[in-house]
């Protein structure tokens, strides 16, 4: 492939950025020491890193870090800094101020050959200027372990079809970019980063053109590398997928770190209100004790809050009408409630005095109990 020849031979020289618009899909190279190192600390640590462009400060004392095995996600609301931070894990943008240690040593230091060898990334955006089949951009991904003016080795092709496969594009080799579709194309990036083979991947939004099915496909593979030893840093606006799948939680508010830690830790009613805007229910899934949070879609609000109101209800019936209720300063009381109801678990959230007694199952053996002793 020219593109092949081409793109090694300008690589120790031209920046990764001219490199990505010339050949027109974002190729992203970062950093790995050829000799063995421990990754058991830090696979990637940030320090006070400032971003400001002209007069707007970007980024604002921004510290971070993943270690191995780590399934990171970055969630935030539109402007927060997510990717520019994501640009600057991956050394396409500098920091004005900061530190950015990659297993140790400042990122700097590597050669992008190096950095290749070490992260891959994937971008929201990319533009397809050349008609490279499925394949060649791929292939890319194998870039920093081939030697000039050679053919790809089997091994780099082996590489391409699991990443293929993994992403479900095989059925795409040989196709033309220009003819796939926008979630396709997505696929194909992953598919790239994923032939990389690093021990670090930088996502930004990855699964943002995704159907529902492809969006679980890919996060579940990137989960199954986390469980291999890789490290996985993704920006992701689903907040549900974010719970269900991150380790860890690093929430962005007008370029600084709001919130920090697991999922229950910083998915909280409050973080949601202060950054996002949105009141929101937050519940525990039956099946894998993850959160998962609903949208509170007020309705008009109440003109006469200050009242006395006690709500009779019960199966979810009630939630709505309690923060609303709650929204308006009303007096609220609810019951009687079992401490397994939906509306029970509400008025705890929202510190609502509620009258309860236990599941059904559970009082009838305590009053069984009872008439046993008597």
């Amino acid at each position: 492939m020219w593109a092949d020849t081409l793109t090694r031979t300008f690589m120790n020289d031209m920046p990764v950025g001219i490199i990505t618009a010339f050949f027109g899909a974002p190729f992203f190279y970062l950093p790995y020491k050829e000799e063995n190192v421990d990754i058991t600390e830090s696979v990637i640590s940030v320090t006070d890193v400032d971003v400001k462009i002209g007069t707007a400060e970007i980024l604002h004392k921004i510290s971070a870090s993943a270690g191995q095995g780590m399934f990171v996600g970055i969630i935030g609301p539109n402007g927060s800094g997510k990717s520019t931070l994501i640009h600057c894990m991956s050394r396409t943008l500098n920091p004005t101020t900061g530190n950015i240690l990659i297993v140790g040593e400042e990122i700097e230091k590597y050669s992008r050959k190096e950095l290749a060898k070490m992260l891959c990334v994937v971008p929201q955006e990319s533009m397809r200027t050349f008609d490279f089949s499925v394949d060649d951009i791929v292939m890319m991904g194998r870039y920093p372990y081939q030697k000039l003016l050679r053919p790809p080795e089997p091994h780099d092709r082996e590489a391409c079809q699991k990443a293929m496969a993994l992403t479900g594009i095989s059925h795409l080799s040989g196709r033309s970019i220009s003819t796939l579709s926008g979630g396709e194309w997505q696929r194909v990036l992953i598919a790239r980063a994923l032939a990389q083979e690093t021990p670090l991947l930088l996502l930004d939004e990855p699964i943002s053109q995704l159907d529902i099915n492809h969006q679980i496909e890919i996060l579940s593979v990137l989960q199954s590398l986390t469980r291999q030893g890789s490290t996985v840093i993704c920006v992701i606006h689903d907040l549900n997928l974010a719970s269900q799948y991150c380790d860890e939680i690093i929430m962005l508010d007008q370029g600084t770190v709001y919130a920090v830690g697991t999922p229950h830790k910083v998915m909280t009613q409050e973080n949601i209100r202060v950054v996002f805007g949105l009141d929101v229910l937050i519940k525990t899934h039956p099946t894998t004790g993850k959160l998962y949070l609903l949208p509170i879609y007020h309705r008009r609000p109440i003109k006469n809050g200050g009242r006395k109101v006690h709500l009779i209800c019960g199966g979810g019936s009630g939630t709505e009408i309690m923060f609303a209720l709650h929204a308006a300063e009303c007096d609220v009381r609810t019951g009687i409630l079992s401490m397994n109801d939906a509306d029970y678990s509400t008025s705890i959230q929202l510190g609502i005095p509620c009258i309860a007694e236990p599941p059904f199952l559970q009082s009838l053996m305590f009053h069984a109990h009872y008439l046993k002793k008597v």
